[in-house]
């Protein structure tokens, strides 16, 4: 089968912009399709490092136009740019969509899918194809701006239900699924213990911020990277990618990742263990599903359950 596959109008598809979770999540795509004897056509930027046919919707003046002041004067993206911009009406959107249904319609075949990863900002591609009546999915489904109409892949069962609940379907729908994110395993590996727990990603209070804080100051070493601003008595380490991102997992003792919301994939503590450390998460969300509680890592519900996994952490990691 071949599969239309949008990207997002403020990222390219290279591992340097991995700190966007569904760019990275476009970007490995390609490879799971691939692996299963089916063709990737991807719709984005002027860079890509995936799998599949490369077809450019949005440059560099593009985006100096959308946003003046998130662009600096190589043409370059500012790294802690915090993109908000999830409206179907935003200029970015629009005209990116209507590049995309351009160049679809160019390629089209009977048989196609048409794979969003945008929900209702991407859904001016989905009516510009009803006609032709194809198979539309939203693949990786981890927001809730879901299409009513589309079929869908959410990223954890977990999540599926809480967007189930959140547009008041109480009954289940048949064809949608729950399809964990892909992952090339060549990108982790393991080192010796550093010494040191990670946290790794936004540095906001619903990501667990404060909880890290709370554990930093009882005197356990952390070391912090990521969008946002460090916590007290920490080594911050801005964002990271690629190897440098690969190896600052390898060299911890345990990831630290205190999400408070219902987090629907958390992708970071995938990476964590499959660098051969345990995540200490909590207990909502899609990590009941994927952290084995004492086994890959642990889901804490207080304080001292976090600092007993601490503790617990280096006879379970590798």
């Amino acid at each position: 089968m071949r599969f239309h596959v949008p990207s997002l109008p403020h990222t390219q598809v290279t591992r340097s912009y991995d700190w966007c979770a569904y760019t990275a999540k476009v970007r490995r795509f390609g490879g799971m399709l691939a692996r299963h004897g089916h063709e990737g056509i991807f719709y984005c930027g002027t860079e890509f490092e995936g799998i599949g046919e490369h077809v450019p919707v949005v440059y560099d003046v593009d985006r100096k136009r959308w946003w003046p002041n998130e662009v600096d004067d190589s043409g370059e993206w500012r790294v802690e740019f915090g993109f908000d911009h999830w409206s179907a009406a935003e200029p970015c959107w629009r005209e990116m969509n209507d590049r995309v249904i351009e160049e679809i319609r160019e390629r089209w075949q009977p048989g196609d899918v048409i794979a969003l990863i945008g929900g209702n900002c991407q859904e001016q591609i989905a009516k510009a194809f009803l006609t032709e009546q194809p198979l539309i999915i939203e693949w990786g489904i981890g927001y809730e701006g879901v299409i009513p109409y589309t079929h869908h892949a959410y990223e954890s069962q977990a999540w599926r239900h809480t967007v189930y609940a959140k547009n008041g379907w109480n009954d289940g729908r048949h064809y949608d699924t729950a399809i964990p994110n892909a992952y090339d395993t060549e990108e982790f590996t393991l080192a010796e213990d550093g010494g040191y727990f990670l946290f790794l990603g936004r540095q906001i209070e619903r990501k667990g911020a404060p909880i890290v804080q709370q554990l930093v100051d009882l005197g356990y070493s952390v070391v912090t990277a990521g969008q946002g601003e460090p916590l007290h008595g920490v080594e911050h380490l801005g964002v990271v990618t690629g190897r440098e991102k690969t190896e600052l997992l390898a060299g911890a003792t345990a990831l630290l990742a205190p999400t408070l919301y219902i987090e629907p994939f958390g992708g970071v503590t995938v990476e964590a263990m499959m660098s051969g450390i345990p995540a200490i998460t909590t207990d909502f969300g899609c990590f009941t599903e994927t952290i084995l509680n004492g086994v890959t890592g642990f889901r804490c519900n207080t304080l001292g359950e976090f600092e007993r996994a601490m503790q617990l952490a280096p006879s379970i990691r590798g």
